[in-house]
């Protein structure tokens, strides 16, 4: 039955995908964020062995795959391709070639090479995806919508997961209570920090995401996004639900104990109010003060009872330092990387050639296509900066696209600095959010209404 089920399914994103695009991608932004609960309680349901869980979970890059050839078969039909070719996409397609070419030199197995291209460059194909569909105003409304509806959900069931149901409540759905994770296992309904015995004992809620980690990756481009619409974007109920959405997002981010989310959504929210306020010197006063008070925090916070002895965890703080020291010893031996897919979550898949998690998403590209990919990556990183922001300088008079805009530069900056203590690109929730938005912003250099605006 889940055969046959898959296989409807399958056929019918595929029609979807290939005959009406913009509608697979509202599909797409819709259930991404409950990817992670559907594929869990559907293979709990259907008694479904790991091989069908494969092809169950599969369904994204079935749609992803659907799109991108159509994309590519539109370029060959027409002779060109459906956007301007940038620097940046030429750096794209430079590291997705030295990381093909890593496989030889250092992965030496292909399956687990071409995984890796998968966890690496799928954000930057849906980027391309979004880019080549030229969305009209019309359509990125609808697109927001979908994305901040969606994102409610979310939000609404994870507050009531702190606040009033059971910590065991998704035990009943498929998802496990063991005490750490593996490919094996089905997902966590919860993550526990503390001691019970102690009383200092924390759930980090998961809402329909897979851990509290990767909500709380996903949670910062809805409340970036959703703080950027309530200052900037014109209309009453656009401002007040947006408002809403972000006060109750922050709400939901607190009871993941992300320190990573937590110093991520600051950045965010920083950046926007320098926006907001368009002036150099209050800006960068703001920042300093910011991270003044972030160091203030830390130096205090031994003080301040086991709340913050709980939530800084020391063992995931030696973690985190511990990927530092591994990356730089992996490096050193090897300037050219490991090869793609031999570092970062991938690498449990594939124990038999040796576990390396970085706790760093950017230690995991250096690791992988060591300093010449890693140069490559950063110069990736400045490229959709700069682009992002002559994008802003011609998005003169629309607030709306002017408000997707700045959540879109505030979102990845946060992220940015989220890379850094973990794998943010590994999450599809996340990777999907994100990157629909990157694709929408640059996809405005060649949208004529937008143009006109300008």
């Amino acid at each position: 039955m889940i055969i046959a089920l898959i296989i409807i399914v399958f056929g019918a994103l595929a029609y979807l995908a290939w005959r009406k695009p913009f509608w697979a991608l509202l599909l797409l932004v819709a259930l991404i964020p409950f990817h992670a609960f559907i594929v869990t309680y559907l293979t709990y349901l259907f008694k479904v062995s790991p091989n069908q869980n494969f092809w169950l979970a599969f369904w994204k890059e079935w749609l992803l795959l659907i799109l991108i050839l159509r994309l590519i078969f539109g370029a060959i039909k027409n002779k060109k391709f459906p956007f301007k070719i940038l620097l940046l996409d030429k750096l794209i397609i430079a590291l997705f070639v030295l990381s093909v070419l890593s496989i030889l030199w250092g992965t030496k197995n292909l399956t687990q090479g071409i995984w890796g291209l998968r966890y690496d460059f799928e954000f930057l194909v849906i980027y391309w995806i979004v880019r080549a569909l030229n969305l009209e105003r019309a359509e990125i409304i609808k697109l927001v919508k979908v994305m901040l509806g969606a994102a409610a959900v979310v939000v609404v069931f994870g507050i009531l997961l702190a606040w009033w149901l059971p910590p065991n409540f998704l035990e009943r759905y498929g998802y496990s209570y063991a005490l750490g994770w593996s490919p094996e296992i089905s997902l966590q309904s919860n993550q526990v920090i503390g001691s019970f015995t102690e009383g200092t004992a924390r759930h980090r809620i998961i809402s329909t995401l897979a851990g509290p980690n990767q909500l709380g990756s996903y949670l910062v481009i809805i409340i970036a996004l959703a703080t950027s619409l309530a200052i900037f974007a014109k209309g009453n109920q656009v401002k007040i639900f947006s408002a809403f959405l972000a006060l109750a997002s922050l709400i939901s981010l607190y009871y993941t104990y992300s320190r990573s989310a937590w110093l991520a959504v600051l950045v965010s929210i920083l950046l926007i109010v320098g926006f907001w306020l368009g002036r150099k010197v209050i800006w960068f006063s703001l920042v300093l003060i910011g991270f003044l008070l972030i160091a203030w925090g830390l130096s205090r916070m031994g003080a301040l009872g086991n709340w913050f002895e709980v939530v800084l965890s020391r063992d995931s703080t030696t973690g985190h330092w511990e990927g530092i020291i591994k990356t730089w010893q992996a490096i050193k031996n090897h300037p050219l990387g490991l090869g793609i897919g031999r570092a970062g979550p991938l690498t449990l898949r594939f124990p038999q050639n040796g576990v390396l998690v970085n706790e760093s998403w950017h230690w995991q590209i250096l690791t992988e296509v060591g300093f010449l990919g890693f140069g490559l990556w950063i110069w990736i990183l400045v490229e959709i900066y700069r682009n992002l922001v002559r994008i802003y300088q011609k998005i003169a008079e629309d607030r709306f696209l002017k408000s997707v805009l700045v959540g879109a530069i505030a979102a990845f900056s946060g992220l940015l600095v989220h890379g850094f203590f973990l794998h943010t690109w590994t999450d599809i929730s996340t990777v999907v959010t994100m990157w629909v938005l990157v694709g929408v912003s640059f996809g405005l250099i060649e949208n004529k209404t937008a143009e006109a605006k300008c």
